[in-house]
């Protein structure tokens, strides 16, 4: 089945979101700014500069729990309390012995495959904007950050609540964790390992 993910080209410059890593509103920057969408199929790896931001893993994990914690097939959060409380039992009481994926929370390494490392990673953070906007200019794409049509998507106090539950529910020390995040980590950390925010225009590195 195709990745499923939000996908947006400007010329030869190709954003590939990541669940959970501000993906909702980079998508309605790059919409409101004019660029088109596509599918992930049509990606020419060998031609097209693929970037996307990326964020801690366990932290990115956690958040993709809190939003899969709710059913929004609608515009109202439909609770699923079964599934809630099955998923709040796994997390803390048997965290040792299983682990939980959801839509939103399967690793880069399992959705992308080998073009998780062919990706030009962005780590969300301090400095992110600054690297973003260097990659822009060496594309010479302006972008309008104020246009009404950006969605902010900021979490409510709802879904923070529970994101904040989940977090303090899901311990240390979780070997199936570890396990499957594995390649999320050491991705994430060879990112961060080779980012320069020194640098006077931003070079792409491959892992």
């Amino acid at each position: 089945e195709e990745y499923n993910v939000h996908i947006c080209k400007k010329d030869n410059l190709v954003y590939l979101a990541s669940l959970k890593a501000a993906s909702t509103y980079y998508k309605s920057v790059f919409v409101s700014n004019g660029w088109e969408t596509m599918k992930f199929e049509d990606i020419d790896w060998h031609q097209h500069h693929v970037f996307g931001f990326i964020s801690d893993p366990i932290t990115r994990y956690l958040k993709a729990l809190a939003e899969d914690y709710f059913n929004e097939e609608t515009e109202q959060l439909v609770e699923d309390p079964e599934f809630q409380d099955l998923l709040c039992k796994i997390v803390s009481r048997h965290r040792r012995q299983c682990f939980v994926l959801t839509y939103h929370s399967l690793p880069l390494s399992i959705t992308l495959g080998k073009y998780a490392r062919q990706v030009d990673w962005i780590p969300l953070g301090e400095g992110s904007d600054r690297i973003f906007a260097k990659l822009c200019e060496k594309y010479n794409i302006a972008l309008d950050f104020t246009l009404d049509t950006i969605d902010v998507h900021e979490s409510n106090e709802r879904k923070l609540s529970v994101y904040n539950n989940l977090k303090s529910l899901f311990g240390e020390g979780n070997y199936f964790r570890d396990l499957i995040l594995a390649q999320d980590i050491e991705l994430y950390n060879d990112v961060k390992s080779k980012i320069n925010l020194d640098i006077s225009y931003f070079i792409f590195i491959p892992i």
